[in-house]
């Protein structure tokens, strides 16, 4: 069997087949005489479905011939006569048939066959005139024979290849019948971003994806690429091979003669626009930095930053030549065309101030804990810088910047004080360290090249540390250096990086964070507060600077512990000493009229004093004491060493002088005649020497 009919075309269609061919016989003309049934009388019949055609070719027996004309095309996998899946050849001719077929312009086509026209051996197949037998099936064949083909006279039939009755046929443009011994691919392979078309203008391979069509030998194919407005063409391809891009919007690609299978790729690429990008600065040089001139994709946003340098501003900005005010960004949306952006800076006159945190993460912890706690120096300065900045910013005309953005970000000390390049002042803040836990006194470190005003400065910053965190020994104002070459260079790589970048620099040391006392000070953020803006006076009284709020600048940064130390007599007949300024704390011991004493220190309300030593006590001033002479001699107190470590006895009141013994008890009790006007030295009464009163505790 050549062709299996489906369930739904059973028996009773093929009957009524049946019949219709033989009326048709029976209008036509009489039957051959010689043939004796209906199948033998069949010698020519009109058809315009596929049923009928391979139903009358199937009936013929040996020996037959059937002359078929064409009324309409036919398409041998028809839906509506679907073919069974066994099914591998359309129309089949068989055994000693002969089959001529009058195409009368149609055609006879199939898209799932493997054959469309098969003609086996013993049997004759005829073109009868010109038409089409089509297979569109990717490896089909049109028409295949191991019989005979001939033709009537006079048609002409092209036929390429060694045996073109072994391969498929397809109508070529002139409207010939051709055997072809080849069909090749034609691979059609836009990218994104666009469409190939055919030259109809349909639709032929949508962008991102691979299409394939079909020529035989010979055709010409012709295409047209066509991107989307967003795109353009970048590129084709003729297997392998570039073409010109003539036309980036729309361009036809003609293969003129397919000799191969060919792959035509092209290539859509998104349009880009660029945005360029302008900066300029008022009266000159270098304000700041705007995002860079690029290329934008179509349709995308683009946002551009302007960021003024340290002592700049941003006085206006220019987009395609006309103003947006004073931004410090601006986004491009949904961008099509060509764009400008232009930002001026100007320059502030203003006092610039550096600031630095001096230590990242978690470092230079205090041994003890306070409420839990720790005291790292580098949480200290990093709270301290931003209360600074924040208090410094309360005045008129100042710009203040850090130069770090966390406290995890570190950086080379020199970097840090070059980074204060362009401004008027750079601070580095510390808590300093020492071997002994008594240690107290502020230290600021200034650069070798200081002014008769830089030194003031640095002298007012290390006086407000001592006064403000209530130090017991004096403030200090060092500088320290090294010698290269002949010359000195500053010893701290912050300093020398200030510098460097010709600016004004100090280091700043909080006390001693090894000293208990000064540990939780700074530990206390209340504390850091008021050391903040006690600093931020103290620069805006140097340098001139304004409240923004109108309130008035302190002139100086006194408070009532700098007054003292000075020499007070005990008026009242008994004085009480307590263990800390307040009438509510503990009493400790008592004073007598007559008795003359150092105030090393006052309280912030001025009212109470504390007594000099380490530990000694304070007794409330007013109506108890008057002041005395600062070399009147004290009355005679006894103390005991209060440090862990032994305590020098000295030549002189003053670590520069020789030691003449050592006091390792601090159970063994001395007497102190004499002291120094700052309270800072006392004289042994039944030794010559000289002890620190840092390091000894009033005994009562």
């Amino acid at each position: 069997m050549f062709l299996v009919r489906s369930k739904t075309m059973g028996l009773l269609s093929r009957i009524l087949v049946f019949l219709l061919v033989i009326t048709m016989f029976s209008v036509t003309g009489p039957l051959s005489p010689e043939v004796s049934d209906a199948a033998d009388e069949i010698d020519e019949i009109s058809v315009g479905s596929a049923d009928t055609l391979l139903d009358a070719v199937k009936n013929m027996k040996d020996g037959d011939e059937l002359t078929v004309t064409l009324d309409s095309d036919i398409e041998l996998d028809d839906p509506a006569s679907p073919l069974e899946e066994d099914v591998t050849a359309g129309l089949v001719i068989d055994g000693n048939k002969t089959v001529t077929v009058l195409f009368n312009g149609h055609s006879i086509s199939s898209a799932v066959l493997d054959k469309v026209i098969d003609v086996e051996k013993g049997s004759k197949f005829v073109f009868g005139d010109e038409g089409d037998i089509v297979n569109s099936s990717e490896e089909g064949k049109a028409f295949t024979s191991t019989g005979t083909v001939t033709r009537v006279a006079g048609l002409c039939l092209r036929f390429y290849g060694d045996t073109a009755a072994k391969d498929r046929v397809e109508k070529r443009p002139e409207g010939k019948i051709v055997c072809s011994k080849k069909r090749y691919t034609v691979t059609l392979a836009p990218t994104t971003g666009g469409v190939i078309k055919d030259s109809s203008g349909e639709l032929a391979a949508e962008g991102g994806s691979t299409e394939k069509v079909y020529y035989a030998e010979g055709e010409k194919a012709v295409f047209k690429a066509v991107p989307k407005e967003s795109h353009y063409i970048s590129s084709i391809k003729v297997n392998g091979v570039a073409r010109t891009v003539n036309y980036k919007s729309g361009q036809k690609i003609t293969v003129s003669d397919i000799q191969e299978n060919t792959k035509i790729k092209v290539s859509f690429a998104i349009r880009k626009y660029k945005i360029t990008a302008k900066k300029e600065t008022r009266p000159g040089g270098n304000g700041g930095t705007i995002t860079g001139t690029c290329s934008v994709e179509y349709g995308a946003n683009k946002t551009f930053k302007m960021v003024p340098k340290f002592g700049y501003d941003i006085k206006k900005v220019y987009v395609d030549g006309n103003s947006v005010g004073r931004k410090t960004k601006y986004t491009f949306r949904n961008v099509k065309k060509k764009h400008t952006i232009k930002v001026i800076f100007k320059k502030v006159d203003a006092l610039k101030v550096m600031i630095d945190a001096g230590h990242v993460g978690y470092y230079n912890r205090y041994v003890g804990k306070f409420d839990g706690g720790y005291y790292y120096e580098s949480l200290m300065t990093w709270q301290l810088h931003k209360y600074l900045k924040k208090y410094l910013e309360e005045y008129n005309n100042v710009i203040v910047a850090t130069t770090r953005t966390s406290l995890w970000r570190d950086m080379d000390v020199y970097d840090r004080g070059y980074k204060a390049k362009g401004c008027d002042l750079f601070l580095s803040l510390h808590s300093n360290s020492s071997p002994s836990s008594s240690t107290d006194y502020p230290l600021v470190i200034r650069q070798l090249s200081a002014d008769k005003s830089e030194k003031e400065l640095a002298s007012k910053f290390s006086r407000n540390i001592g006064n403000t965190m209530g130090c017991r020994q004096e403030p200090s104002v060092w500088t320290r250096y090294y010698r290269s070459g002949g010359r000195k260079f500053e010893y701290y790589g912050v300093l020398r990086g200030a510098r460097a970048a010709g600016v004004n620099g100090y280091i700043l040391e909080h006390s001693f964070h090894t000293n208990r006392k000064m540990a939780l000070w700074l530990y206390k953020k209340s504390n850091l507060r008021k050391m903040a803006r006690r600093e931020a006076a103290i620069i805006a009284n140097h340098y001139g600077l304004h409240k923004k709020d109108g309130t008035a600048t302190p002139t100086t940064i006194a408070t009532p512990e700098n007054k003292a130390p000075y020499r007070a007599k005990i008026t009242a007949d008994t004085v009480r000493v307590r263990k800390k300024a307040g009438s509510s704390y503990k009493q400790i011991g008592t004073l007598k009229k007559g008795g003359i004493y150092t105030i090393f220190r006052l309280s912030s309300s001025g009212k109470w004093g504390k007594l000099s030593c380490d530990s000694s006590g304070w007794i409330y001033l007013k109506g108890n004491t008057k002041k005395v002479k600062a070399d009147t001699d004290v009355t005679n107190y006894k103390v005991r060493k209060n440090v862990s470590e032994s305590l020098n006895i000295r030549k002189g009141p003053g670590t520069n002088y020789s030691i003449l013994g050592k006091i390792k008890s601090n159970s063994t009790i001395y007497v102190i005649k004499s002291e120094t006007k700052n309270g800072k030295w006392g004289k042994l009464k039944d030794r010559s020497g000289w002890v620190s009163l840092d390091c000894v505790k009033r005994v009562y």
